[in-house]
């Protein structure tokens, strides 16, 4: 899994060096590992020749260029934005691409720094636009998470107020119902969102009860495997009263995620949203798509 994972990190640098050049050779995505490589032998030694250097390199840009395939396989060329020339990667899609939107949150070393803050709140309104098209047509939505868009103080149980009133205002689902060893108002500062970032659902034709609700926590950094078991829905219960049948638990992230991986991880992550199956569902309906450029551009623009 860790194998794969560093060449699709590596592809990311090579996409991400196009992004801001126009285009980018595929070497552009190995020189900080060969550096990192050769950084370690010892100058009295003879160490790996040139040529063994250079098959090292050729190595590292033929599993770019391996990744770079599967994308463009996985995705199509209206999902895929690069084009591959002569091993150079050009960039074939203006800024409103989800791709690229995905790609940019990878490519940021902080996102709690300003602007680059907003990238977050960007992704949870990408992945509840996904969950909307994976459950279909007639699927609504809520983000949940905290700082909300406008009112960035809200308290939980007032988002949760909210959300029961978007959901369709159902007995038993969705109360504000905090366990008696539990503070009956937690400040933002104690409890903002219990790790549920978006909620989405199916209303049923006669808006009655009873609907599929899907949850979902976005995790844009590096560090996503450690977010998997944030949103447990046994202690979500212990704030407010679920719905039955009980919502279906996801994990979105902005990174192309091995499959190995998206396997290891989803026992306790839920269903698995990575960035090919994002960009899949936002390329699918065109109203969906429509939506997801006003925040995929925002994200690409302030990350370049």
């Amino acid at each position: 899994r860790h194998h794969y994972e560093m060449e699709y990190t590596n592809a990311d640098q090579a996409e991400w060096s196009a992004v801001l050049r126009g285009s980018a050779h595929v070497s552009h995505g190995t020189q900080d590992e060969m550096m990192s490589e050769f950084a370690l032998e010892d100058s009295d030694t003879p160490g790996a020749t040139y040529m063994g250097r250079e098959s090292a390199d050729e190595a590292l840009q033929g599993a770019v260029l391996e990744v770079v395939a599967e994308r463009m396989t996985l995705l199509g060329t209206k999902g895929y934005p690069f084009k591959l020339e002569n091993n150079s990667l050009v960039l074939a899609a203006e800024d409103d691409h989800p791709y690229l939107a995905l790609l940019a949150i990878c490519s940021l070393t902080s996102l709690s720094a300003k602007p680059f803050n907003q990238a977050p709140v960007g992704f949870e309104y990408l992945s509840l636009l996904a969950a909307r098209a994976y459950l279909g047509p007639n699927a609504q939505g809520w983000r949940f998470g905290w700082p909300s868009a406008n009112q960035s103080n809200l308290l939980i149980q007032d988002a949760a107020a909210t959300l029961k009133l978007r959901a369709g205002s159902h007995q038993g689902e969705w109360d504000w119902n905090p366990s008696p060893i539990l503070p009956a108002s937690p400040t933002t500062k104690s409890l903002k969102d219990a790790g549920m970032d978006i909620v989405a659902w199916v209303p049923w034709a006669d808006r009655g009860p009873a609907q599929l609700h899907l949850v979902g926590q976005c995790a844009c950094g590096a560090d996503w495997k450690f977010k998997t078991l944030e949103l447990h829905l046994p202690l979500l219960a212990q704030w407010m009263r679920l719905p039955n049948p009980p919502p279906v638990r996801a994990l979105f992230t902005p990174r192309h995620t091995p499959l190995p991986t998206i396997s290891y991880e989803a026992p306790q992550a839920g269903l698995m949203f990575d960035r090919i199956r994002m960009v899949k569902l936002l390329l699918s309906d065109s109203k969906i798509t429509r939506t997801a450029k006003r925040f995929t551009r925002k994200i690409v623009t302030i990350s370049r």
